[in-house]
């Protein structure tokens, strides 16, 4: 299923296309005094779901578009069920945002989570995609699958500073489960997604 593999990390590049990587200069860096952290995390209105349903799809042809696309449900049962256990991916990413960059000695002692202070920029987070995936073509366990852009901002406008990263399901920094399991227990969903949230945003700090 290497194919599949290529396609999955296609998607995944593609979304961070939209966001050029721009690297913070030591000029800027220097003229910040007071940064705010904007509660606005822009989520996509649909998860992304990847099983065997899709790759019958592309290796059966008509036949498996048929159950393909009977599969579309899934990537609303994880919305669905997301929403009703309150687990919510924009308040995780950010979080866990706000948590490692109140802990990066550049900006440890200049942030500030209100945005409505005064401030010379604010960092502004994205989730681009989440969802579910299977960790590969034969396996019967699935992981969570992330992709997050970030940005500074100054008062003015400028970009500052931004970068976007991704896991998906074939990493290992996340414990799998059967698709099922995750549904069995909000702590199985919500757990998985603090984790994969954890290890994107430790990969953003590393472009700080």
């Amino acid at each position: 299923m290497k194919i599949r593999n290529i396609v999955v990390s296609i998607i995944f590049m593609g979304l961070g296309a939209c966001a050029s990587t721009t690297q913070l200069t030591k000029e800027s860096e220097n003229k910040l005094n007071k940064i705010a952290l904007s509660k606005d995390v822009t989520v996509p209105a649909k998860a992304y779901y990847y099983g065997p349903e899709q790759g019958a799809g592309a290796v059966f042809g008509v036949i498996g578009a048929i159950v393909a696309e009977a599969s579309t449900t899934k990537d609303e049962l994880i919305v669905d069920y997301m929403k009703k256990n309150n687990i919510d991916i924009g308040k995780i990413a950010l979080k866990e945002f706000e948590r490692q960059i109140k802990l990066n000695p550049k900006f440890a002692n200049k942030i500030n989570s209100d945005e409505n202070i005064d401030h010379d920029a604010k960092f502004v987070v994205e989730v681009r995609l989440y969802g579910i995936s299977q960790t590969h073509g034969f396996s019967s366990v699935y992981r969570p699958t992330l992709g997050m852009a970030a940005k500074l901002v100054s008062t003015d406008g400028t970009v500052l500073w931004e970068e976007y990263e991704f896991l998906t399901a074939m990493n290992d920094g996340v414990e799998a489960l059967p698709f099922d399991d995750y549904f069995k227990d909000p702590e199985n969903m919500s757990k998985r997604f603090e984790k994969i949230s954890e290890n994107v945003v430790t990969q953003l700090m590393k472009s700080l």
